[in-house]
This record gives C-alpha cells, sequence and structure tokens, in this order.
C-alpha cells in the first residue's frame, strides 16, 4: 500500500502521480510533446528566416560592401557621400550663376573657350585614406591622376577605352600593379602586349550602339560578362567626345557593377576629331546638339550631374593646357 502524499499547506489533498487517471496522465504527456514540436517547429522556421534574410540586412547594413571590398571604408563613403550631396544641392544654382557671368560679356553667338566652365566639377573628395594622387601614363596628354590604392587588390580590373595603338597608360598599370587590363577600340587593329592585357577590337558603347553594329559595339556589362568580371576597378576614357555617349548612357540598375574610379578627358568643344564622325553627323552622338560638336555649358553641367546622380564624385581634376576646352576629370563612386 502506497503512502498518500499530503500537501502541508492544503491537508487531505491527495497529489499522487498514482491518485491521477491514467487517461488525465495520456492527455499531459501529449500536450508536452506537442509544445515541444511546436517549439522545434517554430525555432526551425526563426533559422530558415535568418538564412534568407541574411543577405537582404547584411545589403541594408553595408549596402556599398563592393565599394569596401575595393578599398574605402565606411567613414571615408560617409563622408564623401554627404559632400556629393551638397555638391548635387548647388549644381543647378552655380550653373545659373556662370551662365549669368558669360551672358554679361561681349555679345557671341558661340560660347567662349577657356576652363572656366570645369569649375563647377572641381574636385570636392580626397583619395581614402587621404593618400596623394599618382600619375599613370607618364606626363603627355593621356596621363591619368588615380589613387593608387585602389589599384592595389588582386581582383583589380582596368578597362581602357581609346588607344590608337599607344599603350604608355596600359603599360604604366601593367609594370605598378597586379591588375587584369582590357583595351577597347574599334578604330584600330592593336594586340595583347602582356599576359594580363587584353585587346578587344570594339569600342564600348550604348545598347542601342550594341544593337546597330554588334561586330564594332560592346556594353559594359556584356563586356564584363565576356571576360568574367563581376566587377570594374577602373574605366579609362580617352575617346575624342565619346565619353558622353557611353557615360550618358549608363544607368544605375546595378550600381555595384558600376566602375570604383572613372578617369576621362572631357571635351566641350571638337567633339569627335579625328574620327568617323568627325565628317560625319549621322554618327554622332544626340546628347549635345547634333551637328556644331559642341556641348553647351548647361548640357555639360546635366551631364556631369547625371555622374553624379550615379554616385560619382571629383576626386581630381587638371586643365590640358594644349586644349582650352579639355580637361581631365577622376572621379570615386562613393554611394
Amino acid at each position: 500500500m502506497h503512502a498518500r502524499k499530503i500537501h502541508p499547506c492544503a491537508p487531505g489533498l491527495d497529489v499522487s502521480a498514482k491518485s491521477l487517471p491514467r487517461q488525465r496522465i495520456i492527455e499531459l504527456n501529449l500536450k508536452a510533446r506537442l509544445v515541444f514540436i511546436y517549439a522545434a517547429a517554430f525555432t526551425g522556421l526563426l533559422v530558415m528566416l535568418f538564412f534568407i534574410t541574411a543577405p537582404v540586412l547584411r545589403e541594408l547594413r553595408a549596402p556599398n560592401r563592393d565599394l569596401l571590398e575595393v578599398g574605402f571604408s565606411q567613414r571615408f563613403l560617409k563622408t564623401a557621400s554627404a559632400n556629393l550631396s551638397d555638391w548635387r544641392e548647388q549644381l543647378f544654382i552655380n550653373t545659373i550663376s556662370l551662365q549669368s557671368a558669360i551672358e554679361r560679356r561681349e555679345m557671341s553667338r558661340v560660347q567662349p573657350q577657356g576652363y572656366s566652365r570645369f569649375n563647377l566639377f572641381n574636385p570636392i573628395v580626397q583619395c581614402p585614406k587621404g593618400e596623394p594622387l599618382e600619375v599613370f601614363g607618364g606626363n603627355d596628354d593621356g596621363a591619368k591622376f588615380l589613387c593608387p590604392s585602389l589599384l592595389t587588390k588582386h581582383t583589380c580590373v582596368v578597362y581602357s577605352l581609346g588607344s590608337n595603338l599607344d599603350y604608355s597608360f596600359e603599360e604604366d598599370i601593367l609594370q605598378r600593379t597586379s591588375c587584369q587590363v582590357v583595351t577597347f577600340d574599334c578604330t584600330v587593329s592593336g594586340s595583347s602586349i602582356h599576359p594580363r592585357h587584353t585587346f578587344l577590337k570594339k569600342c564600348l558603347g550604348s545598347a542601342a550602339s550594341m544593337e546597330g553594329n554588334p561586330q564594332e559595339w560592346v556594353t559594359l556589362s556584356a563586356a564584363m560578362a565576356q571576360f568574367g568580371h563581376s566587377s570594374v576597378t577602373l574605366l579609362k576614357i580617352d575617346i575624342e567626345g565619346y565619353e558622353f555617349d557611353v557615360l550618358g548612357a549608363t544607368k544605375s540598375e546595378n550600381k555595384h557593377a558600376l566602375p570604383a574610379m572613372i578617369a576621362m578627358e572631357m571635351h566641350y568643344d571638337d567633339l569627335y576629331f579625328g574620327t568617323d564622325a568627325w565628317l560625319n553627323i549621322e554618327e554622332q552622338g544626340t546628347l549635345y546638339w547634333p551637328g556644331h560638336g559642341k556641348v553647351s555649358l548647361a548640357e555639360l553641367s546635366l551631364f556631369m550631374f547625371h555622374l553624379g546622380n550615379l554616385g560619382y564624385a571629383v576626386v581630381s581634376r587638371d586643365d590640358n593646357p594644349v586644349c582650352e576646352h579639355c580637361s581631365e576629370f577622376t572621379l570615386l563612386r562613393v554611394e
């Protein structure tokens, strides 16, 4: 005979396991099992949701992770993005002010030559870590001012647009860095000069150009897919006016695929000089007034605002001493 367990606060209350009906015990065991099953299922659901949403959360925490991989820091990007935002807000007012100053001069049917309009696009950021700019490609026309630390990664890729069979820029990059270099030029028949160098007899352009003449044109995304490049560190441009066609067609749909750095010579007069389009209006782009080979101040400002909207900020400006309507610009993608 089993002893009865009496609760000290409730005399006479039998709480022994034997006093519970068998059916009640079964129900309690079943409930315990159901609670365990539900808890396990809920835990599994949380784990599954974590793995599904983790990439999204990482993207929200570090939307510019591709730039971090190139060599930028979060602190640098935050400051640079703020500077770029201020520049975008002031560009319209500054453009109007400069236009008014031009109109107060002696009346002319043609806007005056000179570098003053480039003052709208003075540098607003520095290289990462405050490092000085370095010249690549010699000291002659075609040399570029670049942030050297961005070219030190083993994943560095450089796309060079325009060569005219002069590979001095490519040679300097290949000698001083471990970057892969691709030269694009549909106007000449070139060749590779190094195991890390490829010459492609095509010009980089818009989707419309590629669709109209796929033998001569290729888009940035198509070129990256062809060479298996997930990102481009530097896009160097020396194509006598075609910079407007190439960069004007660039979209922000996938910013991670845009180059981290752009180095280009920008012209606002004598566009397409020395190219087939120089004598053939049909070959010229439509960003500017077709036929006169010039880019107005308003169009120039609109073009640079487009680049700013893509997240690019000017880090270097160098006016060409032998071309009063040309200036070299280097831009960093900071957004």
